[in-house]
């Protein structure tokens, strides 16, 4: 007579978003899970990338580079070389990254929410997305939804991996080793200790190795509208060159602003600028301004992918005291070196800011064979992208660390507890590196007339001019934040009544927090 197999025991797991262990697939949260073995398939190389994939996930607008705006609101500008979740577009604020199902500190320069970048993305085993509030269980950061990374826990042996993923067009390519160990066996010896690393280091994209970041296509109606070019365009003002406005003969409108190039039917020989498309931007800005002007594509000087330089080392150890009780420690650390490009600074001069192109300097523009009214014994004030002072650059360097000790288990048989105490820092500076420089000092070497912002195509400055503008440029420290989070929380969960349809389960628990910013 056969042997009637023995019925397979059930295991529930802690699901995200609830504090009650279930089996898996039980519950009614929209949860999403991505494994790590979909993670590799998909090519995936950073957390960034990873929660780009989500639908869930926001509108992209809180990636590293998103966060270094040019136009945004100064809040904005404190996020340099971070990537922060936004599920259903919620914002950062609003979503919680958990690790191992606890919170780790925020981003040390914004505060507002874990950088991703902190993850070991290496070390993890699966992530769940919780694509609903869970405010009632984790607090108010947890609106839009949460994002937990599960770690492995257990692991016995070695690992070297190593990655290239390189583009078809070049730019952008992304290296990364990493290597996970682990000794002793947690059901067999009582104890296990492991431990990852990872290094990564991604080179720069820029907008300009793709054609599709082209901000020149006027047949499609796209063209960029900025009149602050490489080649200076000139502005009109009481006591200068144009004066208050000019005419052109046989046309009787009065024009605000004119340029050479502009004049001369040859903006296009400056790579980047372009004739001005005034029918497409006529609700904008005054043809009176821009038809005599010539443009520049700015968005093609902006940095798609920033160079980012990222270490994650986590270890877990983890000691057996018996079958119903376990302790453990996680120490994670990481430090992210990113480096983040701004296109030059636009400059328009004045006569009240002493910085108009003096009468007698070498470069003086000389637009009388083309505007009528033209005085060339006035100076001349004009709107500038000042490229020779070269790309705004910041260099971030973001330093996390969370030390977790912890116990876990089973009391009476029946209900489940946890206890935790943490300890989390995250710390952000941020470097001028070039491209800004002391106003006052720009404008007197602009008021020279020693620098020329009217550079023809094979032309460059004097090395006189770019000692003077290496002169006024301010390279060094520009901001810093830290972050601190202790942390002392617990819980248990269990079975307290049969139901007709069921066990009726209950969880309760705890959460004391002191973060500081």
């Amino acid at each position: 007579m056969a042997q009637e197999a023995a019925p397979q025991q059930i295991q529930r797991v802690e699901i995200t978003g609830s504090s009650i262990k279930r089996v898996a697939k039980e519950g009614a949260l929209p949860v999403q899970v991505v494994t790590f073995d979909a993670i590799e398939k998909a090519g995936i190389t950073d957390t960034e990338q990873l929660l780009r994939t989500i639908s869930a996930s926001g509108t992209g607008a809180d990636n590293m580079t998103s966060g270094n705006n040019v136009f945004g609101a100064d809040a904005d500008r404190v996020s340099g070389g971070a990537s922060f979740a936004s599920l259903r577009g919620l914002g950062p604020n609003a979503t919680l990254v958990l690790l191992n199902g606890r919170r780790v500190g925020n981003h040390g320069a914004s505060g507002k929410a874990v950088d991703l970048n902190s993850i070991p993305l290496g070390a993890i085993q699966r992530v769940e997305i919780l694509k609903d509030g869970a405010s009632a269980i984790y607090g108010t950061d947890a609106i839009g939804g949460v994002v937990n990374f599960i770690l492995r826990t257990d692991y016995k042996g070695l690992e070297l991996s190593t990655t290239l993923n390189g583009t078809e067009h070049g730019g952008g390519m992304n290296r990364r080793v990493s290597a996970l160990g682990g000794l002793g066996d947690l059901q067999k010896d009582g104890w296990n200790i492991m431990g990852s690393v990872t290094h990564d280091n991604n080179d720069k994209l820029s907008s300009r190795q793709r054609d599709f970041a082209n901000g020149f296509q006027p047949a499609r109606g796209l063209s960029p509208d900025t009149t602050g070019t490489p080649f200076a365009n000139i502005l009109t003002g009481a006591g200068t060159a144009l004066g208050t406005g000019f005419k052109m003969p046989g046309d009787n409108t009065t024009y605000l602003q004119a340029g050479l190039l502009s004049l001369q039917g040859k903006c296009d020989s400056i790579p980047g600028m372009s004739q001005y498309q005034s029918d497409l931007w006529k609700d904008v800005t005054a043809v009176t301004r821009s038809k005599y002007s010539c443009a520049y594509d700015y968005g093609a000087d902006y940095v798609i992918s920033f160079p980012v330089e990222r270490t994650n080392a986590i270890s877990r150890g983890t000691l057996k005291i018996n079958e119903d009780h376990k302790v453990f420690f996680e120490l994670l650390g990481s430090r992210t070196e990113a480096t983040a490009s701004l296109t030059p600074v636009q400059i328009s001069t004045s006569l009240a800011a002493g910085n108009a192109y003096p009468v007698n300097g070498p470069y003086y523009q000389d637009l009388s064979q083309y505007i009528p009214t033209y005085d060339k014994t006035k100076p001349i004030i004009y709107k500038w992208r000042s490229t020779p002072w070269g790309d705004r650059t910041q260099n971030n360097v973001t330093e996390n660390y969370r030390l977790l000790l912890a116990a876990e288990g089973q009391v009476m048989g029946k209900y489940d507890y946890k206890l935790g105490l943490s300890r989390a820092e995250s710390t952000t500076k941020t470097a001028l590196t070039d491209g800004y420089g002391y106003t006052d000092k720009i404008y007197a070497a602009l008021g020279s007339g020693k620098i020329n912002p009217w550079l023809a195509p094979g032309q460059s400055q004097t090395a006189e001019a770019m000692q003077l503008i290496e002169s006024t440029k301010y390279i060094g420290a520009f901001q810093h934040g830290k972050t601190t989070m202790t942390q002392l929380d617990g819980s248990i969960s269990g079975e307290v009544l049969q139901l007709p349809a069921g066990a009726m389960s209950m969880a309760a628990g705890f959460d004391l927090r002191k973060e500081s910013y």
